[in-house]
């Protein structure tokens, strides 16, 4: 999760948590929503969502690297693509559309549902995520999983630069092949420094009586205020995917 100090300053830093996770989620799901026939509908669905990263004022170079995860669903994608052209013959849609549509139209709403998470986890940071959660009722188990992988990642991290910086100083130089040994015995010394840290981080977040359960407050301190702000951008996330869906729905 990006450092919101690090990014140019945005009035979404100031918005309370559950608004933007409500109003980007909603967002998010009218535009998964939307049938795969109106793309038409979905070029306008960029409308919306390039307001919220203009909004955002989020790098392009930023939003850029996040689609590198959709290459294995593009390269899946293109796969069916190529599979459907050698089939002409077999029906890949119950409603007759080309694959072609399909592909362009799964593609869009892929792209564009990543772009407003990116927008949710890069304007909201970690403990406002987790305090907006808490406060929308999502059970605090899953709450407790999810912030201990967290936290564990960056521990892992961590443990891998020291790992680098201590090959570097030894002059270690890899080679293709023949470090493939080295290599996994590299990988299972990294995870026997990591769970041996991570118990360390445990044994210390015990003794300054952590119960298992995340502490409900947020970043600043104190629980945000739902404001007039905030209900007029929920309003308008709600209402822009609910408008998309229902154009959808209206032009098939």
């Amino acid at each position: 999760m990006a450092d919101t100090e690090q990014l140019p300053p945005s009035w979404l830093n100031q918005l309370d948590p559950r608004a933007k996770i409500v109003g980007c989620l909603t967002l998010a799901i009218g535009i998964v929503a939307v049938p795969n026939g109106a793309l038409g509908t979905l070029a306008l669905c960029m409308v919306p969502v390039s307001f919220l990263v203009g909004v955002a004022r989020l790098p392009l170079r930023l939003v850029a690297r996040r689609y590198l995860g959709l290459a294995p669903v593009l390269a899946m994608l293109a796969g069916l693509l190529l599979v459907a052209t050698l089939m002409p013959n077999v029906r890949w849609s119950p409603h007759g559309l080309p694959p072609w549509v399909i592909v362009v139209a799964v593609t869009i709403k892929a792209v564009l549902a990543l772009t407003i998470m990116v927008v949710l986890v890069t304007r909201t940071s970690f403990a406002d995520l987790i305090w907006g959660l808490q406060a929308l009722r999502v059970p605090r188990l899953l709450l407790v999983i999810v912030a201990s992988l967290f936290r564990w990642a960056e521990t892992l991290t961590d443990e891998l630069a020291r790992m680098r910086r201590a090959l570097a100083a030894r002059n270690y130089q890899p080679r293709w092949l023949g470090d493939a040994p080295a290599l996994g015995h590299l990988l299972g010394s990294l995870f026997l420094r990591s769970y041996a840290r991570s118990e360390r981080v445990h044994r210390a977040m015990l003794s300054r009586g952590w119960e298992g359960a995340t502490p409900a407050v947020a970043r600043t301190g104190r629980a945000p205020v739902f404001r007039v702000r905030d209900a007029v951008f929920l309003t308008a996330m709600a209402c822009s995917g609910l408008l998309a869906l229902l154009s959808a729905l209206a032009i098939l």
